[in-house]
């Protein structure tokens, strides 16, 4: 009988559409927890303490999602 041997480039490939689809599902699971956040803000008869700085916080936390998943393209799931 022929021994069957797997390609190791084949074992890769599987890994890194699999990190790409978590990235992927983490991505939106973050950008959700911003629209729960943004929602809450809107509601009425919602008292925020502070509402300038909630909404530079809200600013930060998108700018720092978009900032590691759009400039961190050099880790292996990218190449």
């Amino acid at each position: 009988m022929k021994r069957q041997e797997r390609d190791s480039s084949l074992d890769l490939n599987i890994e890194q559409i699999e990190l790409k689809g978590f990235s992927r599902s983490l991505t939106e699971i973050e950008f959700l927890l911003l629209i729960l956040v943004i929602l809450y803000y809107v509601v009425p008869r919602t008292a925020v303490a502070n509402p300038f700085l909630m909404t530079v916080s809200m600013l930060v936390y998108a700018v720092f999602v978009l900032g590691f998943n759009y400039v961190n393209l050099d880790t292996p799931q990218y190449s």
